[in-house]
């Protein structure tokens, strides 16, 4: 019985300590320009940011979460010396789109048309209000490897290939053909189309589930969304979700579809056990979107209104809204620094960081707490670990965190070395910062104001650590002070 007390305290302390924060979060940490137009970014899993700069540059533009640039590559090919020995001279593609296999050794990227060779060459070329069968060029697909960055294969596919989706086992890369009205199936040991399946006007966005038993297309030119049976190829449909799907994402569980509908101007739930759709309104043009890595927000890029928004996922609602450059159209969410990467057509890649995951535990921890036997637990000198979502997923024994701060006058100032800051407010503009930064000495917090030339924003401070560890646990006593804080990674 005593056990039992013990463990529904631990239980309670756990909510008390790890509260939630508030939802208002998305702050800006870089904008990265040069000789890009960015038709859309997609992340590696791995580190690997790549962006896709369609005919404008020709190129593809890959980053590291430093937000350094590793290499420009260009679309010019010989596709003679991949296996097209018809093909002779240099051609260039248009990079539109790119996903990664799961492993993410390889990144797959598709070109919106071809052009080079001889006049009798790709003088057929599909556009963004063309459709038919076999009345427009097919295009290709470069496979790149990510360890090298090189292109080791291309593939031809349909006319105006634009989306792509990897199965989970990396066994297939599927590719919507825009123009041609249909979708590739890559087999990606062979580097070779093996199916094409008919869907309709204008297939573009998939979304594949875990067990990677069915893929899930918008078809633009209607109000339907394909699904395939991967083991089959057969098509079955989802019917009446709204005007013009364009993008698809799928939640954690596979029980949820959301979808941005161009023609009703808003962004869709779809409930893939009942078929009910709920809508919400994110801005003017929503086009791409992302989730976070637990499910619990999708980020929605607004083309025509220039904002990234951020929609709680369990009853689609609107909670922040954040400028950007002009035209975002394509975006990314990086599960290890819990940041989001927007493309913005004009010409630049902006990076946000949403905060609310510094210092949190999700509901996956409150869920495996919860379900532990009370019996079962010995409540040992060492507690097993506990994995926390921060930047660089570093874990902490909850049996430090019981442990008694120590003291450390020397660690509790802005210095070259700290890399951990335990922020209470950013601001734009200095002087709110050094307002609060006021109001906390009163306290008694010895605080101070980080100006961050990066993103040109202003924090209030109220320590910084070396140590991780340490700064959890100053953030967690802060808490029960009143004070909520959360922890800033310099890099």
């Amino acid at each position: 019985m005593l056990r039992q007390i013990l463990y529904l305290c631990f239980i309670l302390n756990a909510f008390s300590v790890f509260a939630y924060k508030e939802d208002s979060t998305l702050s800006q940490l870089k904008i990265i320009e040069g000789k890009i137009n960015p038709k859309s970014i997609v992340h590696s899993g791995n580190g690997l940011f790549f962006a896709q700069n369609m005919m404008y540059k020709h190129t593809v533009t890959v980053y590291d979460r430093n937000f350094q640039l590793l290499k420009t590559i260009s679309d010019k090919v010989e596709l003679n010396k991949y296996g097209y020995s018809k093909r002779d001279g240099l051609y260039r593609g248009s990079p539109v789109e790119c996903t990664f296999t799961h492993d993410g050794r390889f990144a797959w990227v598709s070109n919106y048309n071809m052009s080079g060779g001889a006049e009798t060459e790709f003088n057929k070329p599909g556009c963004d209000n063309c459709h038919g069968t076999g009345i427009y060029d097919s295009s290709f697909v470069y496979k790149i490897n990510t360890s090298t960055l090189l292109i080791e294969a291309i593939v031809k596919v349909g006319a105006v290939p634009k989306y792509l989706a990897a199965t989970p086992d990396s066994k297939y890369v599927l590719v919507t053909n825009w123009s041609s009205s249909d979708m590739s199936v890559i087999d990606t040991d062979q580097s070779k189309e093996v199916k094409r399946i008919k869907l309709g006007t204008y297939p573009r966005g998939i979304e594949v589930d875990n067990g990677g038993n069915k893929a899930y297309v918008a078809i633009m030119g209607s109000n339907k969304i394909a699904v395939i049976d991967l083991r089959t190829f057969e098509k079955t449909w989802i019917k009446d979700i709204g005007r013009s799907p364009r993008h698809l994402c799928l939640s954690p569980k596979n029980d949820y579809l959301y979808v941005s509908l161009n023609g009703d101007g808003v962004v869709g739930k779809i409930d893939l056990s009942a078929k009910e759709v709920a809508t919400v309104k994110t801005g003017s043009l929503p086009r791409s979107m992302t989730l976070s890595g637990d499910g619990r927000y999708l980020y929605v890029c607004n083309y025509g209104s220039d904002k990234l928004t951020k929609v709680t996922t369990a009853d689609m609602k609107v909670v922040e809204s954040i400028k950007t450059n002009d035209k975002p159209i394509g975006i990314t969410y990086d599960n290890e620094t819990n940041n989001i990467w927007v493309a913005c057509y004009e010409g630049s890649i902006m990076v946000f960081h949403d905060t609310y995951y510094d210092s949190i535990v999700t509901d996956l921890l409150y869920d495996e707490l919860l379900a532990q036997n009370a019996e079962e637990i010995e409540f040992r000198k060492n507690i097993p670990e506990i994995e926390w979502p921060l930047q660089d997923k570093e874990t902490l024994l909850v049996s430090e965190i019981e442990k008694p701060l120590e003291v450390l006058p020397d660690k509790s100032i802005s210095n070259k070395e700290n890399k951990y800051y335990l922020i209470a407010g950013s601001f734009k503009n200095k002087s709110n910062a050094e307002g609060l930064v006021k109001e906390l000495s009163v306290k008694g917090h010895n605080s101070f104001v980080y100006f961050n030339l990066d993103n040109q924003f202003a924090y209030a401070c109220v320590s910084s650590f070396t140590n991780k560890s340490m700064a959890i646990q100053q953030s967690i006593a802060l808490k029960e002070d009143g004070i909520d804080v959360w922890i800033y990674s310099v890099r």
